[in-house]
């Protein structure tokens, strides 16, 4: 099939679960550019970190009527992550530039969607998320959403706790990727 799904998508482009994450690719980079427009504790904040969720909650709405109508193609299992990791890497990368102690998480972070990603592509294969990455996702969403929010209303522990759950949770996730899908070792979940 290669990396990039040529036939699902021109066959599958315009069913309402591909059109959803379509739609989500294109304001996947809306919080960031909110968030560098204002990026002192200003109301803006609360608009990027509202952006932020109203986007990656509809994540679960393309899931879900992908399911629920039969609408599960490789061009959205392709796409969905892809918009995932573009919307994460995009925050993450804005909020850097105002906490400098994020920058090693978001390296692992990104570094951990880079190389599954390549793995997973590179052997041609097209891979639905499984548990871990699901909530590898969740922590890192907490943890964008808590930074996003002016710091007034986030206490340090919040921080704290999050990214620690949000490394974990990639580590973990990253580990269970490899045990699946590049060492094809059975996992039980």
């Amino acid at each position: 099939m290669g990396i990039f799904p040529t036939e699902s998508f021109r066959r599958d482009w315009f069913k309402v679960a591909n059109l959803v994450t379509s739609l989500r690719l294109l304001v996947s980079w809306l919080p960031a550019a909110i968030l560098l427009s204002a990026p002192d504790d200003s109301p803006m904040r609360w608009w990027a970190a509202g952006a932020f969720v109203a986007i990656a909650a509809t994540d679960v709405v393309d899931g879900y009527i992908a399911r629920r109508f039969n609408q599960v193609t490789a061009w959205g299992m392709f796409l969905d992550p892809l918009v995932d990791k573009l919307l994460v890497g995009l925050t993450l990368v804005a909020l850097c530039g105002i906490y400098h102690w994020l920058i090693p998480i978001a390296v692992l972070m990104l570094a951990r969607e880079v190389v599954i990603t390549w793995q997973i592509k590179s052997r041609g294969q097209i891979q639905a998320a499984v548990w871990s990455g699901k909530i590898k996702m969740f922590s890192q969403a907490l943890l964008i959403v808590i930074l996003l929010l002016p710091s007034e209303v986030t206490p340090g522990w919040s921080v704290g706790i999050s990214a620690v759950n949000a490394v974990l949770w990639t580590l973990l996730s990253w580990l269970d990727y490899y045990e699946r899908f590049v060492y094809g070792r059975p996992v039980v979940s």
